[in-house]
């Protein structure tokens, strides 16, 4: 693959370019540029610390010096990441992918590999491709602190540990409290960083999506990635036909459904399923209910997932008297000691040597529940 790269040391270029491309280097932007213009590469990379103006001065220059169909890579400095990934998506870069400000040369040689389509493919993901899944989506929100991510985190673990014929994906969709990217460290596993590809399901479906989920460290068939960004409505419905297509089930935790954006809007109508979480206490039932009172006419797959429930202080009969929405699992209380002791050293609570009994039977029963409802096969 013919690639063009703008890096201040040409010497340094080779320690991070695969090997796989033919690769013409520059020190000067303008140089750059121009030989774009006479050879027609198929990528260009530049790093944005060449530039001395501010970003917004020179990335125009991407759009009416290079071609839209060429692909651009840009490896942005720290000061300049978010605002770039803003200008990308907003004002419509056209094959423009922006690699996290924070790798090493190891790691932008990987992430290239992916973007430019160098690696090999997933084995795995091409038996998966073949065998036509259509898999199912569950979106999971709230009104804040009603122990969604806790839920990502440990659920999925144990339906794939019960299924280990089924994929499941975990996808952080929480823009405004990304825990589930901090816990499970998947700042290298962005779904964003193919945020081009979705222009349409053709050209989405020619990208090895695999790379961008980090497999569980003890559970083959689990997969975890970060989509942290902006999206728009036509992307979240590309992205969930390439998904269902790759796993069995893919749980996205969106956290807080405040604001509400387009976005949410289009995830929530193509879902199968929308949990909406709320404590077992009257205020956040209450809560669900007013919420459900404008959605539930437009979505008749939104449920009540119960959490932190407490026998003794309010029963299953009177929740369901309650609560406007249908109540489709409830989740007893964890002890708090254990979760913040889980959270702080990163352990998946259900996957610990004694995890609490009556929280993982729970868990259990839920998937058992869920492969029966949504009928699916165990290969």
């Amino acid at each position: 693959m013919k690639t063009i790269v703008c890096f201040p040391m040409k010497s340094m270029v080779g320690t991070f370019m695969p090997p796989a491309c033919e690769v013409l280097s520059t020190d000067q932007p303008e140089e750059c540029f121009a030989l774009a213009a006479l050879y027609r590469p198929d990528a260009v990379i530049l790093f944005s610390e060449m530039f001395d103006q501010p970003l917004w001065e020179w990335m125009p220059s991407l759009r009416s010096q290079l071609p839209a169909e060429m692909l651009k890579i840009i490896v942005p400095l720290h000061k300049d990441e978010q605002m770039m990934k803003r200008m990308v998506a907003d004002e419509h870069f056209s094959n423009t992918y922006v690699l996290p400000a924070s790798l090493t040369y190891q790691e932008i040689s990987r992430q290239l590999e992916s973007v430019l389509g160098l690696s090999a493919h997933d084995s795995v993901q091409t038996k998966q491709t073949e065998r036509g899944k259509e898999g199912k989506v569950y979106t999971l929100c709230s009104h804040g602190g009603a122990g969604v991510t806790t839920f990502a985190i440990n659920y999925p673990a144990v339906l794939a540990r019960r299924n280990p014929g089924l994929s499941v994906a975990v996808i952080d969709l929480s823009v405004e409290k990304p825990d589930l990217t901090h816990f499970f460290a998947l700042d290298r596993h962005q779904l964003s960083l193919f945020r081009p590809d979705l222009i349409s399901l053709a050209a989405a479906e020619r990208r090895d999506w695999y790379l961008a989920f980090k497999p569980s460290d003890f559970i083959p068939n689990l997969f975890y990635s970060s989509g942290i960004s902006r999206w728009r409505s036509h992307e979240i419905s590309v992205l969930l036909a390439v998904l269902r297509s790759r796993f069995d089930f893919i749980f996205v935790d969106y956290g807080c459904c405040f604001p509400e954006t387009e976005a949410l809007h289009r995830l929530m109508q193509e879902a199968d399923c929308n949990l909406f979480f709320a404590r077992s206490d009257p205020f956040s039932l209450s809560g669900a209910s007013n919420w459900a009172k404008r959605w539930q006419p437009l979505m008749p797959n939104l449920c009540l997932l119960v959490s932190s429930y407490e026998r003794d202080a309010i029963s299953i009969r009177r929740i369901k008297e309650v609560s406007l929405l249908p109540l489709y699992w409830s989740i007893p209380r964890l002890p708090s000691g254990r979760l913040v002791q889980s959270l702080l050293t990163r352990s998946v609570l259900v996957e610990e040597l004694f995890p609490p009994r009556e929280y993982i039977n729970s868990l259990r029963g839920l998937a058992e529940e869920m492969v029966n409802r949504e009928g699916v096969t165990v290969s």
